[in-house]
């Protein structure tokens, strides 16, 4: 185990100890005498432990909120009727002049005072506020009656104001008048058909069908959809390509150790390609033709080479057809290597293999690392759970 998993293991002991010292205190050294109510208007569960006369039993019982005094009571009205004055006309610009809808709540002071409403003449306004503008013709005067609960005491707010008809020179004026209208033919007309008016309120109306967008919706999916698809396209072949320079980087030590084996034996460069290959051959039928990218070029170079092509030119190829920078370096060496002859070949393919076995070492040590790193998410979630669980009932018993 890691030693960063062997400290965050002991922290969490450590603070789990500590915690329940604070308890083993709080329970046996402090004396409980006084419990707080709760500031809000919910009430609160508490578990004591009662012991007396040689007895003792755990109780669980609920502790009231606090009742706010006459004083605070008359305060959270004045809060409450403050709080009216400034929402219940919403939209409306003036008590003079109300149409649109009423913004009507059942409690004010962050839900310390319950509310009812009542409207006079009833009928005119509803529950949720809205209108209904076919109780009067032109103007009404409303008185608006709300009756304030605080805990047990009762406060009335009465105030009035004017309904009116909707504007229909506003865009929600005349929405309100063609709906009302429309409405009300509905309910009026009992036939197969609506006629519908040429004429609302005194103003001309025309009607027409909306304009249905499906088809152009069609088409902005339709774009949208290429442009994903050819993304992830995009994201995939990027993904395949990736993946496949990995398997040629992973088949590169290979080559480059039974290419030095081979040249260390006297055999030459292209001489060890066949071998190579025959002895590749074999492993492939042996494994069911399974195949390795960087030995299935190497056949092709091979073949290339016995159908006359010269070997500089098949080595140049067999590089750039593995897709890894390590095979293009290796053709460099062995483009040089038949210009200069074998003198030196051997000591770079040695070379070589030290640098292959020095990136094969970094590239474990960082997929480790990486793994570790991962492993330290859920250990961190672990560890904030438990803290949770550990923090949490302390804080509740210390509020006590």
């Amino acid at each position: 185990m890691k030693k960063s998993y062997i400290k965050l293991l002991i922290l969490i002991e450590i603070i789990g100890l500590v915690m329940q010292g604070f308890a083993v205190y709080e329970t046996y050294r402090v004396p409980q005498i006084q419990i707080e109510r709760p500031e809000d208007d919910k009430s609160k569960k508490v578990k004591l432990f009662a012991k007396g006369d040689g007895q003792s039993a755990q109780i669980d019982f609920s502790v009231m909120a606090k009742k706010p005094s006459d004083e605070e009571a008359e305060m959270l009205c004045d809060r409450a009727k403050s709080e009216i004055d400034e929402s219940f006309f919403g939209d409306n610009a003036s008590a003079d002049s109300v149409w649109r809808r009423l913004c009507l709540s059942d409690s004010y002071a962050d839900g310390l005072v319950e509310a009812d409403w009542d409207f006079v003449p009833r009928g005119i306004v509803d529950a949720t506020g809205n209108i209904d503008y076919e109780r009067f013709d032109d103007r009404q005067m409303v008185t608006a009656t709300c009756t304030l609960s605080v805990d047990e005491r009762v406060f009335e707010y009465s105030f009035p104001f004017v309904a009116v008809q909707p504007d229909m020179g506003s865009a929600d004026g005349f929405l309100l008048t063609v709906k009302d209208s429309l409405e009300k033919l509905n309910r009026d007309n009992a036939g197969d058909r609506i006629e519908l008016p040429k004429e609302i309120g005194g103003k001309a109306i025309s009607w027409k069908k909306p304009m249905d967008f499906t088809g152009l919706l069609l088409c902005v999916l339709g774009l949208v959809t290429g442009a994903a698809l050819y993304i992830g396209s995009d994201i995939d072949s990027r993904k395949d390509a990736e993946k496949l320079r990995d398997e040629y980087g992973r088949q590169y030590p290979d080559i480059v150790e039974n290419l030095g084996l081979y040249v260390g034996a006297g055999i030459s460069v292209r001489v060890a390609f066949e071998k190579m290959e025959a002895v590749y051959i074999k492993w492939k039928a042996m494994h069911g033709g399974k195949e390795k990218k960087a030995y299935e070029n190497l056949i092709v170079m091979n073949r290339a080479i016995r159908d006359g092509k010269l070997e500089n030119e098949a080595y140049e190829s067999f590089g750039k057809s593995c897709m890894h920078p390590s095979y293009r370096k290796l053709a460099i060496l062995l483009k040089q290597n038949q210009k200069r002859g074998n003198d030196r070949l051997l000591e770079q393919l040695s070379h070589e293999e030290q640098l292959v076995a020095e990136t094969r070492r970094r590239q474990i040590k960082s997929a480790g690392e990486l793994i570790s790193t991962k492993l330290l998410i859920p250990m961190g979630g672990l560890l904030g759970m438990i803290l949770i669980v550990l923090i949490v009932p302390a804080l509740q018993s210390i509020k006590l």
